[in-house]
């Protein structure tokens, strides 16, 4: 678990994010994934449930991932009911993924996920439905108007169960005039985008963490508030941010 962002978010484990969704991006040659295991160690810290849908990685590698970053132990969690697994990766290619149109196979992942959030009622308030990477849709063939439409509903049934949604876009990857991230963003409460060094690679910054939090005016217009720009630098345990130019290697 990063103390750092939740600084930087103003959140502690008893104030995580309960009905506001958060979208995580990155651009410019960053990779924002490692932030999910933020967010899945959080909540399980704060004894809270969770539903993880596997666009892209496996469930080995998050367990290997929450133990060596946090000392989570994922299995446990999982046997215990706490972690619900949908694991997309392991359908064939015919079940889900290749040979469909793109609403249907949109329509057949918020099945899944709605399937697996209504199963566990109220035990799931105050969790989170992570999904770890929206962008592989794209890959996939489902066009960005269905996937927008897929977040739209799947922010609307996390309400309902008054739960949080964490997902993932790798913005460099989707080049279309209206991108799939200025399709989605309308969606969530949160944003954090991590971008790369226009430098170059450096061992003691590896880029630069932008926080957006949107707030309702008492007019009920969209205000948007920007943490102050961060760099940052990831480690194995930990995700320090700093104020540019005041890294050790700077000082």
């Amino acid at each position: 678990m990063f103390d750092d962002l939740n600084r930087l978010a103003g959140w502690t484990l008893q104030t995580l994010p309960r009905y506001e969704p958060v979208l995580i991006s990155d651009m410019e040659g960053a990779d924002c994934s490692f932030l999910l295991h933020h967010f899945i160690s959080a909540y399980l810290k704060a004894d809270r449930r969770i539903v993880l849908v596997s666009l892209s990685q496996t469930f080995p590698h998050y367990a290997v991932a929450g133990s060596k970053a946090s000392s989570v132990n994922l299995n446990r969690a999982r046997q215990s009911g706490n972690l619900k697994f949908i694991d997309i990766l392991s359908k064939s290619p015919d079940e889900y993924l290749f040979g469909k149109d793109g609403h249907i196979l949109a329509k057949n992942l918020y099945s899944d996920v709605q399937r697996c959030v209504e199963e566990q009622g109220k035990e799931l308030e105050g969790g989170v439905v992570v999904i770890d990477d929206l962008t592989n849709l794209l890959c996939v063939g489902c066009p960005r108007e269905d996937v927008a439409r897929l977040i739209q509903y799947l922010t609307a049934l996390c309400k309902r169960h008054h739960c949080c949604l964490v997902t993932v876009i790798h913005r460099d990857i989707d080049d279309d005039d209206i991108s799939l991230f200025d399709s989605c963003r309308i969606f969530f409460s949160y944003e954090i985008t991590l971008k790369g060094l226009k430098s170059g690679h450096s061992k003691d910054v590896h880029g630069h963490l932008d926080f957006l939090r949107k707030v309702e005016s008492p007019h009920g217009r969209t205000m948007y508030e920007h943490a102050p720009l961060q760099h940052y630098r990831v480690t194995d345990r930990r995700l320090q941010l700093f104020a540019p130019g005041t890294s050790n290697a700077v000082l």
